[in-house]
């Protein structure tokens, strides 16, 4: 049985994308939105989130990231902030606290395999 990944976003063609690059080495699983992202999380306990930052509702994707890392169940869960707009800077605060710098994030992402 392979790993579970969950992404959560309000963008089909995101979520599609995410499913297809992984879908051979996890069991990926989806959410369209942060209550649902949120409910899954807790339910499956993925070895992996991926959240777009942009995610629209209530919690929203950064939100949805505080959220997650405040939970002692699920704090351990490598979190992914998947950024699809222009202006990487309007998710900075979620990104600022990260306990981790950007070389740290390469490491962290180096056990995950990359679609060919």
């Amino acid at each position: 049985m392979n790993e579970c990944m969950l992404i959560v976003s309000a963008a089909a063609d995101l979520r599609e994308l995410v499913c297809a690059s992984f879908e051979d080495d996890y069991e990926v699983h989806e959410a369209d939105n942060g209550k649902f992202g949120l409910r899954m999380a807790l339910a499956i306990c993925p070895a992996v989130i991926f959240i777009d930052a942009s995610l629209p509702g209530d919690p929203d994707g950064s939100s949805l990231y505080e959220l997650l890392k405040a939970n002692p169940r699920l704090a351990h869960i490598r979190l992914v902030l998947l950024n699809t707009t222009r202006h990487p800077w309007t998710h900075a605060p979620a990104i600022a606290s990260a306990p981790y710098g950007v070389m740290d994030m390469v490491g962290r992402m180096a056990p995950l395999p990359l679609a060919a």
